[in-house]
């Protein structure tokens, strides 16, 4: 999308897309906040609610505003940082 459709160089996009997924390379981050801090008195289905809503916020982005690249990859980042944050606290509802 973003070679064919901004005219990025195939690196540029790469590396712009490296950068969506970073959210999942720092999931341990996600475990310890949702374990040491809770939200509103909850330390699991607060987060959940959180994220879906940003994740909401992001998909509306993404298919709104498709005209500027800046708001894609934030949108984007967005996105894959709530997935890798909803993901860590499944697997922490099953482990318990």
């Amino acid at each position: 999308m973003l070679k064919d459709d901004f005219q990025l160089a195939p690196a540029v996009s790469e590396f712009l897309m490296r950068i969506t997924f970073f959210g999942w390379m720092i999931k341990p981050l996600w475990g310890y906040i949702t374990d040491s801090f809770p939200l509103f008195g909850y330390r699991r289905k607060s987060y959940l609610v959180l994220c879906y809503v940003l994740q909401t916020l992001g998909w509306f982005l993404l298919s709104s505003f498709t005209h500027n690249y800046t708001i894609v990859i934030i949108s984007l980042f967005l996105i894959n940082t709530t997935m890798a944050f909803i993901n860590v606290i499944g697997e922490a509802i099953v482990v318990e």
